[in-house]
């Protein structure tokens, strides 16, 4: 069953911050704004965007109001993507005889003889921009009967049009406000066409694309007189990796040495298991590390390679999510490559189930790096860095009940490790041990 859940309408505050040249005001945005049925992992979380009125989609802006990632508790990246809900014209409810009294400006007037009158209503809110989503979702199953969820959410996300960055604060702002952006009908029925007829038959490695049928084979799509190029933003969804010739990657090997599975991975003779850890002399468990490096509480790594939550690694050889490694050989930027002979293509890069990549980077359940970096519940990391309660790192670090991290590097209640290493009340291993 796809479940296509709405955002919610709480995006911003009650403060005014300015206003538009119309004279419209802008309000303060309020992230962290999405709860149930909305933040749910499986569902396909559908914000507001702002058509004004037209066909093209380079006008198309935000609702203010749709609400904002990440979602509360889970702090996943939301939604997945948006559709018109600002000003959408619908038939009007007739169960409240008041509503035209109320609110006359929002009802339409007809313009045909005999037509009647309160037919139709002007609304606003993400419960018109999952409708949107949810028809959407009801061609690409009539052109395709097999697709899974996982490939129906694949295919929105990957086809969605994003909207101009121009919009946004910041690249953080932008997935956490619009996902992968715009919902393209047309685009993900083409996908929906394009994925094998059995496709809820396929097995890990196989590919999920009819013979002959690649990424670069579609084609660009008319929208309001204008052309709208296909997307690449999103690179994986559900399972689903978007090289040229998409693959089903749960737990499968990618090519040399790689291979993505719930919490298992190889690459040139690196594993990352059930913490177990890591090429040459380096192991990380449950917080224990030998090699360069320091492991500082619950499997929190700083050092060469940087470790940061359960199994999100960041360094020379980049772990992020659960289990997923991207080593020496794997570039992510504009043109993206992933091993050796892997190349994936992307521009300001989201891999969806609240995975962002890009100069912001949005990491896991609610762990978020941006120019100021947070991560999860009110861990900053920034120039004087703040990571949880009451735990600062900076150029000389503090973590907790006496624990500093620096040139002289002190762990715990008098455990010192630097140049001169200290380990409890008297043990001292440095250059003479």
């Amino acid at each position: 069953i796809v479940v296509v859940a709405a955002a919610g309408n709480n995006g911003h505050t009650d403060e005014i911050i300015g206003h538009k040249d119309n004279g419209d005001p802008i309000y303060r945005p309020a992230y962290g704004t999405i709860d149930s049925p909305g933040n749910s992992p499986y569902a396909i979380t559908v914000g507001a965007s702002d058509s004004r009125g037209t066909a093209r989609r380079s006008d198309d802006a935000m609702a203010q109001f749709s609400s904002k990632g990440p979602t509360l508790i889970d702090h996943l990246a939301k939604p997945e993507l948006v559709a018109p809900g600002r000003a959408v014209v619908a038939a009007m409810s007739q169960e409240n005889p008041s509503t035209a009294a109320e609110r006359p400006d929002r009802v339409i007037t007809p313009t045909g003889a005999g037509a009647p009158q309160n037919a139709y209503y002007t609304y606003y809110g993400t419960s018109f921009s999952a409708p949107v989503v949810s028809g959407t979702v009801a061609l690409m199953l009539e052109a395709n009967k097999s697709l899974t969820p996982a490939l129906v959410k694949a295919s929105l996300v990957r086809t969605a049009s994003a909207l101009p960055a121009s919009l946004f604060p910041s690249r953080a702002a932008n997935v956490l406000t619009q996902g992968a952006g715009e919902v393209n009908a047309a685009a993900a029925v083409e996908l929906a066409r394009a994925f094998v007829p059995n496709a809820d038959k396929l097995k890990a490695g196989q590919k999920v694309f009819s013979p002959n049928v690649t990424l670069g084979s579609l084609h660009a799509l008319k929208i309001g007189g204008e052309s709208v190029a296909p997307s690449n933003r999103v690179l994986y969804s559900n399972g689903i990796l978007f090289k040229d010739s998409p693959v089903l990657v749960n737990g499968i090997m990618l090519s040399d040495g790689i291979m993505l599975s719930d919490g298992i991975m190889l690459s040139d003779g690196i594993m990352l298991g059930d913490g177990i850890m890591l090429s040459d002399g380096i192991m990380l468990g449950d917080g224990i590390l030998m090699g360069e490096g320091y492991v500082l509480n619950c499997g929190i790594l700083m050092g060469e390679g940087i470790l940061m939550g359960e199994g999100i690694l960041m360094g020379e050889g980049i772990l992020m999510g659960e289990g997923i490694l991207m080593g020496e050989g794997i570039m992510l930027g504009d043109g993206i490559l992933l091993s050796d002979a892997l190349r994936l293509q992307g521009q300001g890069i989201i891999l969806t189930d609240g995975i962002l990549l890009s100069d912001s980077r949005t990491l896991g359940n609610g762990i978020l790096l941006t120019d100021g970096i947070l991560l999860s519940d009110g861990m900053t990391l920034s120039n004087g860095i703040l990571m949880g309660e009451g735990i600062l790192m900076g150029e000389g670090i503090l973590l907790t009940d006496g624990i500093l991290m620096g040139e002289g590097i002190l762990m715990g209640e008098g455990i010192l490790m630097g140049e001169g290493i200290l380990m409890g009340e008297g043990i001292l291993m440095g250059e003479a041990l």
